[in-house]
């Protein structure tokens, strides 16, 4: 928290009906019942469903407890609910947006883009990362180039794996699930 005010603790468990079996119950529930995360409804997590850029970056800028100092740089969020978190994403350094002025809040979150998300929380937070390994996964090819070095450290901190098949899928849309489990070992 990087402000003063007043703060309720609570050991509230928010839990939800579609999880009950999720590899990711836990981690969903921990983020839940601090208010990080939200489901659908009051009984409805989904977490199969898939995460766009915007729902990305609310729960990130929740978890971090960032706030925008600034009007928002992209035209594409001006006005929107996210419009504020995604800003104090970028005064953080964690995203860059697509261009200098669009976020595409719409478009879905790869597994590559949100390790590179995540990895730059790491950096935000000013964690003192060990150099990372190289990428050994069946399908390194379609790993962007770019984004390697940080999906070698959160696979070796944890935080993300491959697939059952030894891929990583980096172009396959992270799900709520997923995200999830990503954000709680990250924090």
């Amino acid at each position: 928290v990087k402000s003063s005010g007043t703060f309720i603790v609570t050991n509230e468990v928010i839990t939800f009906n579609d999880i009950t079996t999720s590899g990711y119950k836990e981690d969903i529930e921990f983020l839940a019942s601090r208010h990080v995360i939200k489901g659908k409804d009051a009984e409805t997590f989904a977490p199969n469903d898939k995460v766009t850029r915007a729902q990305f970056a609310a729960l990130v800028s929740r978890a971090l407890g960032l706030q925008a100092n600034e009007a928002s740089t992209f035209t594409d969020t001006q006005g929107k609910w996210y419009e504020s978190d995604v800003q104090a994403l970028l005064e953080a350094g964690i995203t860059t947006g697509k261009t200098a002025t669009t976020f595409d809040p719409g478009a879905n979150m790869t597994r590559e883009q949100g390790a590179v998300f995540m990895a730059r929380i790491l950096e935000y937070v000013g964690y003192d990362a060990p150099p990372a390994t190289a990428v050994t996964f069946k399908d390194e090819a379609t790993i962007n180039d770019n984004y390697k070095a940080q999906i070698a450290l959160l696979v070796e901190l944890g935080i993300m794996s491959g697939k059952e098949d030894g891929s990583f899928d980096a172009k396959g849309n992270l799900t709520r699930g997923q995200l999830a489990k990503m954000l709680t070992r990250t924090l």
